[in-house]
């Protein structure tokens, strides 16, 4: 993860952002979304439209999960901590059923 930052950083650094790159026989696309770095890699040729959008599509998901905890933490503030561990929990459902969909 640290040279996915730095590598990021780098181009940022130079006035760019990054999109893809290649990697031997991997492809790697990054979707920047604020402070939140999504990456794709894959070998198995598929083309890098596709892959934004797959990513694309797990950052609406996260989204739309934070977006409705949130809603659920504003109207309980007593329930803040279990509420926050509920989204977490969420989040790594979808990142892992995401990976197992898109995984050959």
């Amino acid at each position: 993860m640290a040279i996915l930052q730095a590598i990021v950083s780098v181009v940022a650094d130079q006035g760019d952002m990054i999109r893809s790159m290649q990697a031997g026989a991997h492809q790697l696309v990054f979707l920047l979304r604020g402070h939140l770095y999504l990456v794709a890699v894959s070998s198995a040729g598929e083309p890098k439209v596709a892959l934004v959008r797959q990513l694309e599509m797990l950052y609406h998901q996260m989204l739309v999960i934070v977006t409705t905890s949130e809603s659920a933490i504003g109207k309980d503030k007593r329930c803040w901590v279990q509420c926050t561990r509920k989204l977490c929990c969420g989040l790594r459902v979808v990142k892992d059923s995401c990976c197992a969909m898109f995984s050959l």
